[in-house]
């Protein structure tokens, strides 16, 4: 990376005006998946424009811990109790993103892997705070679809589509119970939900936070199991860093179509899935060859049932209202 950074100018009506520039040199292209290699080429993973659209939405994120609203929380009743929320699920996506990488040394294994999709697991042993102790075992799939990356976002979040929910919650279906606005777009958005089980009563309840969050440089659906009386410590107060995270989730963003491809396709996306489970709680263990075998056909499951859903419900030569609007903020 080269000289890189920001410009901020003051501008009227309390505005500000920001200049990014990105000067990057990729010295050897080899050491980018082919999966990837379209999306790094063209800057939209690392060029100006994708870091404009984070700090954009991270200041209204900003903006929204720092309000002091807290109606329409749900079962949050305090000011202190949604920003300790909103810190958590922070937490929640910074671990997701970084335990799915390949960036931060893990040795990861190939399960699968071609020009259109990849699939690779790693296993870790955590002992620190703010994550369950053990061997956690991490399933990573990575698939190029040809419909937008909006169009994607919006089915992970739709609540009529139960049967994909329930491939995440083995079963179950999730009731919002608590939701936190992020910005502007009411994809932006925290959410606690409670898990609806045969045996679950208020003496047995199973909650799931979720995040989600988009700009059109993508974007990211995140979620986690969390203990009942450590989110009611949380939202009593109390400090969340050491509530215990083993987040699940989807990252989706926009690609040009493989060269493969008709250059007039319709837009395209690269879907990822990420998949944590605590495969043991002695550190020391090694996982065995039935739960790779598992979580890699949960993994594949969950894949197979988005791209079935997709293709019954979206044609991709069409555009979803969201896309086209999109496209023309940027257009104009």
């Amino acid at each position: 990376r080269k000289p890189s950074g920001c410009i901020i100018q003051d501008m009227p009506n309390g505005y500000s005006q920001v200049k990014w520039v990105e000067h990057v040199e990729v010295v050897d292209e080899r050491h980018v998946h082919e999966t990837f290699a379209e999306y790094v080429k063209t800057g939209m993973a690392f060029g100006a424009h994708r870091w404009l659209h984070v700090l954009q939405r991270q200041c209204e994120r900003f903006a929204s811990q720092m309000a002091r609203n807290i109606t329409d929380l749900g079962v949050i009743r305090s000011a202190e109790g949604k920003k300790n929320m909103m810190r958590l699920s922070q937490r929640m996506m910074r671990t997701f993103c970084v335990n799915i990488s390949t960036s931060y040394g893990q040795s990861w294994t190939a399960l699968s892997e071609t020009n259109k999709d990849t699939v690779r697991i790693t296993t870790r042993k955590t002992c620190e705070p703010g994550q369950p102790t053990g061997v956690v075992l991490c399933a990573v799939s990575t698939t190029w679809l040809p419909f937008s990356h909006l169009h994607v976002f919006d089915l992970l979040r739709d609540q009529l589509h139960h049967s994909l929910l329930e491939v995440l919650f083995n079963g179950n279906s999730p009731h919002e119970v608590a939701h936190i606005a992020n910005g502007s777009h009411p994809g932006n958005c925290i959410s606690l939900l409670r898990i609806n089980v045969a045996s679950n009563s208020w003496h047995n309840v199973e909650l799931m936070l979720r995040e989600s969050c988009v700009d059109n440089s993508g974007s990211l659906i995140v979620y986690s199991s969390v203990d009942v009386d450590s989110i009611q410590h949380a939202m009593n107060g109390e400090d969340p860093s050491s509530i215990p995270l083993l987040p699940l989730g989807f990252s989706v963003v926009p690609v040009n179509a493989p060269d493969h491809v008709s250059v007039n396709s319709p837009p395209s996306c690269l879907l990822t899935v990420g998949i944590q489970v605590l495969a043991s709680k002695v550190p020391t263990a090694k996982p065995n060859l039935s739960t790779v075998t598992t979580i890699n056909n949960h993994l594949c499951t969950i894949v197979n049932q988005i791209t079935s859903v997709l293709s019954s419900t979206i044609s991709p030569a069409i555009a979803s209202p969201t896309a086209a609007a999109s496209k023309q903020e940027v257009i104009q």
